[in-house]
């Protein structure tokens, strides 16, 4: 592994370099010993890959600054357009729905600035590559349509259905409440594909919705061991001499 550490190749490229420069002509600036060169580039493409650096069309690299490039995390409204809150920065970058590409909501990405805000006005870019998804498990409504079969996600924000292959459906109903773990995201309909999960019951039944709210937000479903463990010390009786501090109402 290179002794360089990330932060240092990203600041170099950032404040000293000047212009962009290929892996090579970068690592000879920063004086890496031919015997660290391949683990240098493997730095380098997980840089790019985090969205730390940009590769131009040369093949040189640069700090996603200069580029009038950001990342960030994605937030998409119900109307579909979204907005991107840049990474270690108050800036909010509005993205257009004809900017969203593929991006789904929570996604972290990188947004290109195509138009600079003034003094009033919200900067406004197109998102040019996904670097994370957001969500991989969902909560929605299952669809069965003859042999196809979809699930409509709870969260309109998601933007599209999620296609369920034959197969994966857990023999859910149709109008059944689901959860739903998304396992390709680029597919030839351009909706995303997963299998079902969990079935989580009739959407008319009050308590489907404790589950859906549990599905849909990754929480536990256990609690964790020293909780129980404290939860089994409690005693099944209270002391007198407890009881003698309580006024009985």
């Amino acid at each position: 592994m290179t002794s360089l550490s990330r932060e240092k190749i990203v600041a170099f490229l950032r404040e000293d370099a000047g212009r962009p420069l290929k892996v090579r002509e970068l690592a000879k600036q920063l004086r890496v010993p031919e015997a660290d060169y391949r683990a240098f580039r493997r730095t380098m493409k997980e840089l790019e890959r985090d969205g730390a650096i940009i590769r131009l069309r040369n093949s040189r690299y640069a700090p996603v600054q200069s580029q009038n490039v950001a990342t960030g995390r994605l937030s998409v409204t119900s109307s579909g357009f979204g907005f991107v809150s840049v990474e270690e920065s108050d800036l909010e970058v509005y993205i257009p729905r004809t900017g969203m590409g593929s991006a789904r909501h929570t996604d972290r990405v990188m947004v290109r600035v195509t138009r600079r805000g003034g003094r009033s006005a919200q900067p406004e870019g197109e998102i040019t590559k996904i670097l994370d998804r957001g969500l991989t498990e969902l909560v929605g409504t299952f669809h069965r349509r003859g042999r196809n079969c979809y699930v409509e996600p709870d969260d309109a924000r998601f933007g599209s259905v999620v296609t369920i292959p034959q197969g994966e459906s857990a023999d859910a109903e149709h109008g059944e409440s689901v959860a739903v773990t998304i396992e390709t995201w680029d597919t030839p309909r351009g909706t995303p594909e997963g299998r079902v999960s969990s079935r989580l019951g009739d959407r008319d039944d009050p308590r489907v919705d404790a589950k859906a709210v549990i599905f849909a937000h990754q929480l536990p479903l256990d609690f964790p061991p020293h909780v129980l463990a404290e939860a089994e010390d409690i005693p099944q009786a209270i002391s007198q001499d407890i009881l003698a501090d309580r006024f009985d109402i």
